[in-house]
Parts: structure tokens; sequence; C-alpha cells
């Protein structure tokens, strides 16, 4: 006889949540709305209770996901109230929520149209001949790669490394 056109099945383990390990993006704005997918593994097709939780606690924002593989899915980003950085997690239950499979996956809001603020730095003082590495802390930062940049005065500026969104590191220039 002849067989009937074939159907998507998804092996998965029920007993356990996903396991995220990468996001297509780690920041936007403050109005959200852009899709971003999650690669990890575990993910099902489970409807009605495949979603996204943007923050670590049940107040945070939930919002569906729409299942791509066993391995993939994606969610529309929520909008924020203010920047933050938030860790992602996923469930294919509506209970059980996985986050990052080796470190924390994280997500950044920051607002575009107000300029990172800094509150204060450690240390605040560093050897004149030797580069010091200063932490800096603040609001609205974003993890823009080469363009997180700090800016020392008259004397140039220097790469910067995202923490979060209140946290970033640098080093100092030379004098």
């Amino acid at each position: 006889g002849r067989w009937s056109e074939p159907v998507d099945f998804t092996f998965y383990d029920a007993s356990k949540p996903p396991m995220l390990t990468n996001l297509s993006s780690v920041y936007g704005t403050l109005a959200g709305g852009e899709t971003l997918t999650i690669s990890g593994s575990n993910f099902a097709p489970t409807f009605g209770t495949l979603f996204c939780r943007f923050g670590p606690n049940e107040n945070a924002p939930l919002v569906p996901a729409d299942f791509e593989s066993v391995r993939r899915v994606s969610c529309q980003v929520p909008p924020a109230t203010e920047p933050a950085t938030v860790e992602l997690f996923v469930t294919t239950n509506g209970i059980d929520f996985g986050g990052g499979e080796r470190y924390p996956l994280s997500y950044t809001y920051y607002d575009p149209r107000s300029p990172a603020t800094v509150g204060r730095i450690e240390p605040r003082y560093g050897h004149h001949s030797v580069a010091t590495a200063v932490t800096i802390h603040g609001s609205n930062f974003a993890p823009t790669g080469a363009d997180l940049q700090v800016r020392w005065g008259r004397l140039g500026v220097s790469q910067a490394t995202f923490v979060s969104s209140n946290v970033v590191l640098a080093k100092s220039i030379l004098p």
C-alpha cells in the first residue's frame, strides 16, 4: 500500500527542563519586540506550555515560545520599564524552567535615547606607570562589543568589558 505524508515527532526527556546554550542576541532596547532565537537542548512542541521567561522569579515576564526543533526555540522579547540585565529561562511544561547549561544566559535591556551613567568607580586611583583594572558602576550599559568604551578625560578611550547593565570593567589609560 501507500504511505501517508510524514509527520514530525519529537523525542525529549519530559522529566528534565530545557538547557540553554546560546542566544541570537544578548541585548536590545526597552521596547522589546525583536525575535530572540534560543539554542539548547530538550525543547519540545508542548502546546500551550512552551514559554520563555525573562528573569529569575515568578513575576518575571513570561512570553510564548515557538518550537523550531529539539535544539531551537524562538520568542518575542517583551518590553521592559528600565535598563536591566535579566537571566533567560525556557519551560516546556509551564512549571519547570531551564536556564543556561554551563552558565547563566542573560539578555540586557538598554535605553538608546539615554546615555549610560556612571555612579562610582573602584578603585578611584591607580599607579601612574601601570594600567589599573577599574570596575565602573552605573546604569544603562549594554554589551555592544567594540562600541563599549570608557573615556578617561583628555587621555582618550579604552575598551570596556560588559558585566551587566550596571557594571563594566576597563583598564585605565596611562598619562
